[in-house]
């Protein structure tokens, strides 16, 4: 019982981390940027405030379950089996997805800087948002294979 709640958690934080992360490089933040400064400055405390521990907590949970899962599921059971081709995607995509974490909040806070001069976040912010959103779309593609992979026992 215990593991199949683990696994509950991993795949909602998953589903929540990635689509958050999809939505929010490809629709919410590009939006933001083409309302122009006043609007964004306007709507970027409230967003960053609500959206940053929704992103921030789903990704740590999906790192901290899905070494849960490969821990209490037996796939890693000591030392020895961290060097194997298990072992290696796990720790693949938690680092994918630590990355994209650690672009998330420095690009959280560039744009949170840029609403208070309209000329530089009309000028910079839209590359911001376009890396972060270039990175989180990776990320989410590269671990939904890796995952996939799992699912299938291609891995």
């Amino acid at each position: 019982m215990f593991l199949t709640i683990v696994h509950y958690l991993h795949v909602l934080s998953g589903i929540v981390w990635a689509g958050g992360s999809i939505l929010f490089g490809l629709v919410v933040l590009p939006a933001l940027v083409r309302s122009g400064g006043p609007a964004a400055a306007a709507t970027w405390p409230s967003l960053s405030r609500l959206a940053g521990p929704v992103m921030g907590s789903a990704g740590g949970l999906v790192m901290l379950t899905g070494i849960v899962r490969a821990v209490a599921g037996g796939r890693i059971t000591g030392w020895g089996d961290l060097w194997s081709g298990y072992a290696f995607w796990v720790l693949v995509a938690f680092l994918l997805i630590g990355a994209a974490e650690a672009s998330g909040g420095p690009t959280r806070r560039k744009i949170g800087a840029l609403t208070a001069d309209m000329t530089a976040f009309n000028r910079e912010a839209p590359a911001v948002v376009r890396r972060d959103a270039l990175i989180h779309l990776f990320v989410v593609l590269a671990v939904t294979g890796i995952m996939v992979g799992f699912g299938f026992g291609w891995i």
